[in-house]
């Protein structure tokens, strides 16, 4: 059967009973973990606010702690004071990232600038902190809008800021491109800077390069690549180890009910070498919402409909079998087809943060109130 989950993949009836961690399990846990402080950039501090503080000295009264926390671990224990967001450590790096992010895709493109930035301010009041953007999306509208959301917010240092370069990687075009991307957002450094997809025509080693010029300037602080096959990620890190530069932190491949490739070989190898795994399309391109049937249409405007690209991928005897059992464990569990399918790639253990875009601002609280 489709969805007869492998092992170490969590199954279907463990997520629905246990579901995610609660703040009574996570708390404890990160007050075990982050004493002394970890993960925290030299560029990360954050000005002590009131709530900050008053939870830092709870924490000294009830821990015993001697040493205050670093700041950064303080802002996301004071997060968890407030959401049942999980933070956890990105790959082998000093990133903590939130366990689900905010792709910004839509932001430019499908929805406006005003809905954009209130999105943002909602996603980062629930406790999200990584947010996803790339110089093609809207084409360098979502890198603008984040630019601006933050120096409005004044928040960029309580936040994982990633973008991503694509088309032809190229030294030059890579380092003109971070360049580009760092004016746009409106920033001096990028906390995670991605390769967007494969580049064929250019030599791994010399896109490689570039990022590690860029890192020994300060321009970005990790490297990660999106969209790149187990071979290819592992011929990356043989080229970083080889020259001693640094090595790719994360992936980012699409990762669903459906699409599933990442289970036989990627999966295994960022364990191997501790590399986070930044999953997006929890719900295939809204195939898993359940608008889409067999033999039935495509409503006009949507994602299939505008890309007709992804319908190879979903429109299958195996997709449509996934949309039977979700209808079954609706039935029995009184959950919706969109709930069940984030439930299901929020409790993959090996997966570091789930990325959702979003048009409004329900699309947000869908994902976050699973927690």
């Amino acid at each position: 059967m489709r969805l007869k989950l492998r092992p170490a993949v969590v199954s279907w009836r463990s997520w629905i009973q246990v579901g995610v961690p609660n703040r009574s399990t996570i708390l404890p846990l990160l007050l075990n973990t982050l004493c002394p402080p970890l993960f925290c950039h030299p560029r990360v501090r954050l000005a002590p606010s009131p709530a900050v503080v008053i939870l830092q000295r709870r924490i000294q009264l009830t821990v015993g702690l001697t040493n205050p926390f670093a700041y950064k671990e303080l802002y996301l224990l004071y997060h968890l004071a407030k959401n049942t967001m999980q933070y956890r450590q990105l790959g082998q790096s000093d990133l903590t990232v939130s366990q689900i992010g905010m792709g910004c895709v839509t932001f430019g493109r499908e929805i406006e600038e005003s809905l954009s930035l209130e999105i943002l301010n909602h996603a980062f009041e629930r406790g999200i902190t990584l947010f996803d953007t790339a110089e093609a999306y809207g084409g360098g509208a979502s890198e603008q809008i984040l630019g601006k959301w933050m120096a409005d917010r004044k928040n960029r240092e309580q936040i994982l800021l990633a973008s991503k370069v694509s088309g032809t990687l190229t030294y030059d075009r890579i380092v003109s491109s971070a360049n580009e991307s760092l004016s746009r957002l409106n920033t001096d450094y990028i906390d995670l800077f991605q390769l967007h997809v494969w580049d064929e025509n250019t030599p791994l080693d010399e896109s490689l390069r570039a990022l590690a010029d860029l890192h020994s300037q300060g321009k970005i602080r990790h490297i990660g690549c999106s969209n790149y096959t187990a071979s290819q990620l592992s011929l990356a890190i043989s080229i970083a180890t080889e020259h001693n530069w640094p090595s790719f932190q994360s992936i980012q491949p699409p990762y669903n009910l459906v699409q599933r490739e990442i289970e036989s070989d990627v999966i295994p190898l960022c364990i191997q070498q501790q590399i986070g795994i930044i999953s997006y399309s929890p719900l295939g391109a809204g195939f898993l919402t359940g608008k889409y049937r067999r033999g039935g249409e495509v409503p006009k405007g949507t994602r299939f409909d505008v890309i007709p690209g992804h319908q190879p991928i979903y429109f299958t005897d195996d997709g449509y079998a996934v949309l039977d059992e979700l209808d079954k464990q609706s039935a029995e569990t009184g959950l919706s087809l969109v709930q069940l399918s984030l439930k299901w790639v929020l409790a993959q253990p090996h997966i570091t943060s789930v990325l959702i875009g979003a048009r409004n601002l329900s699309q947000v609280n869908q994902t976050l109130d699973l927690l």
